[in-house]
């Protein structure tokens, strides 16, 4: 199924609606919405400052560990987030 959205410039542009539903849910996870959460196991993704706050270490250290590929990451558009399971479950070095 199909949606149409109307764009700034008049123009319209039809969808699909699962990738309408998709880009939606993208759009609450980077911007922090409670409830927000990918397609999975349910599970909320994390901004690095709400884990290292958790976790009881520094920002500063967890965006370290993760340019490293020290411990898991989540990519949504050029953000980072993180699955606090993923991270505990993680060997540490």
């Amino acid at each position: 199924m199909k949606v149409a959205i109307p764009l700034p410039d008049g123009r319209w542009i039809a969808l699909e609606l699962e990738v309408l539903q998709d880009a939606l849910q993208a759009g609450a996870v980077l911007f922090g919405h409670p409830a927000a959460q990918l397609k999975g196991d349910g599970e909320p993704l994390l901004k690095a400052a709400e884990l290292a706050s958790l976790l009881g270490v520094p920002v500063s250290r967890l965006e370290s560990a993760a340019r490293q590929g020290r411990i898991p990451t989540v990519r949504v558009g050029r953000y980072v987030r993180f699955r606090r399971s993923e991270v505990e479950r993680a060997p540490s070095t």
